[in-house]
């Protein structure tokens, strides 16, 4: 049964153009949360920053046809759309990341601004706009009180955990213990919350 009112989620990283051999595809982690939560009848904010190009405008009308609130989505004349290459090999595959794209530079004061004005019960976001100190200091969540939820990326095929929060999570597989929720090693949890 679906809540009358869901919770605001707040969704806060990359939005990009994977690059298959075969079609390209809008993507990244924390766009697909936002996706998979519009269908499913919630109202995320996604917040995230493309180029003033053609991928840009493809990203911005999928925001439109998803009915996904466009106050977080940031346009950048600078930089480019950021893009992955998925390059394939039998049942293989790697992926090259575009460098310094617009999802680098994402303006943690207008981050903030769309945080506090949604008032987010959670603040998801992705590790891969952290690369960068710019994009990073704007997924502080503008300083919520929102449980934070970030991703985990691969690296060099095992996965890495992030602390980039005092009160944050870690989701999905742990070695051992696939699919389980765990901490980060915070000393916040639900139980004191």
């Amino acid at each position: 049964m679906t809540e009358p009112n869901p919770p605001r989620v707040a969704v806060i990283g990359e939005a990009l153009i994977d690059r298959f051999p075969d079609a390209d595809v809008i993507g990244g982690a924390p766009f697909n949360v936002a996706r998979n939560l519009a269908l499913l009848g919630a109202a995320p904010v996604m917040i995230t920053r493309i180029g003033a190009d053609a991928l840009g405008d493809t990203i911005a009308a999928d925001f439109a046809r998803l009915q996904m609130d466009t106050c977080g989505l940031q346009r950048d004349p600078a930089h480019a759309t950021g893009t992955v290459a998925i390059h394939m090999s039998g049942t293989q595959h790697t992926f090259e990341i575009d460098a310094d794209a617009a999802w680098d530079h994402l303006d943690a004061n207008e981050a903030a601004q769309v945080i506090r004005a949604s008032a987010p019960a959670v603040v998801y976001f992705g590790t891969l706009a952290q690369r960068g100190a710019v994009s990073r200091a704007a997924s502080s969540g503008g300083r919520s009180p929102a449980s934070r939820w970030p991703t985990r990326g691969l690296s060099a095929g095992t996965w890495r955990e992030r602390r980039t929060s005092r009160r944050c999570w870690q989701v999905g597989p742990s070695p051992g213990r696939c699919g389980e929720v765990s901490t980060c090693g915070c000393p916040w949890t639900p139980a004191t919350r």
